[in-house]
């Protein structure tokens, strides 16, 4: 989730993180995790979070599987994601990519 701030996981650390800070996101409304999916075959292709939420802004990020790539997935659930958003009061979400991941900067302008 986030900005995945450790170098590596382990399951131990994923699990600390599960029972922790996503566990307290999840309770609070501060954190919501989502899968992308394959909208013909309902197929798993990755996973889009909003967390941060703070009032009226909040953060995404999102990953997918490699199979998942380059079809249009991470722009459709990104534009679902923001409508959802402004639905409950979120006028500003933002994302963050490095300029070297072209497909992320194509799938946020």
């Amino acid at each position: 989730y986030g900005h995945l701030p450790l170098p590596e996981y382990t399951p131990g650390i994923v699990r600390e993180q599960i029972d922790g800070v996503i566990a307290d996101g999840l309770a609070d409304g501060s954190l919501a995790v989502l899968a992308i999916a394959d909208a013909a075959t309902d197929e798993l292709l990755g996973s889009i979070v909003v967390f941060d939420v703070r009032g009226d802004r909040a953060e995404a990020g999102f990953w997918l599987a490699p199979w998942g790539r380059g079809r249009g997935a991470v722009p459709a659930a990104v534009s679902a994601v923001a409508s959802a958003a402004r639905d409950v009061g979120i006028t500003m979400l933002e994302a963050r990519t490095v300029p070297e991941n072209a497909a992320s900067c194509r799938a946020l302008v």
